[in-house]
């Protein structure tokens, strides 16, 4: 994780997707408050964020890494919030403001059903913003309504079920 943390210009975008994902996914296996990495993981996060804002914003590889640092911290806003020492509310806001993934769609349809589901769980971390979500909601609509085509698909058929309850609960 120390490589990952470091900004050097030797900085691989392919090991740092693979290894955010796989952060990722121990967040979202490991029971609430056993994640021993946590605090690193959200190091990584930060940086490679930062990473990303020096890049073009048509950077396909940064871009496919940006998808995957909002996959693993939607993973760790839903699995491993512990309210609010190391996932802040700015770790929310930016999960918020970065939804939805709209370049590695293959990811995309996953990260929208877990936000969907945990919205239908009454997930209270995310429900604290209700103007946020809502605004999540829209522009997820959005692209999905603009983007019909099987390999843009942002939500896929179980996405679009789970969006839909998601909207007459709201």
């Amino acid at each position: 994780m120390v490589q990952l943390k470091q900004d050097t210009p030797e900085f691989s975008f392919d090991l740092g997707q693979s290894a955010i994902f796989g952060l990722g996914i121990i967040a979202q296996r490991t029971p609430n408050g056993q994640f021993a990495q946590l605090g690193d993981t959200i190091q990584v996060i930060n940086s490679i964020v930062n990473k990303l804002k020096t890049l073009p914003a048509d950077h396909e590889s940064g871009r496919m890494l940006g998808d995957n640092v909002i996959s693993t911290l939607n993973k760790i806003v839903s699995f491993q919030f512990d309210g609010g020492n190391l996932v802040t509310p700015d770790m929310v806001n930016l999960l918020l403001d970065s939804i939805p993934l709209t370049t590695d769609f293959e990811e995309a349809q996953p990260v929208h059903e877990l936000f969907f589901k945990q919205l239908l769980a009454k997930n209270a971390t995310l429900l604290a913003y209700p103007d946020k979500v809502k605004a999540v909601l829209n522009k997820i609509q959005e692209f999905a309504s603009t983007h019909t085509e099987k390999e843009e698909d942002i939500l896929g058929d179980e996405g679009r079920a789970l969006f839909q309850q998601v909207i007459a609960q709201i």
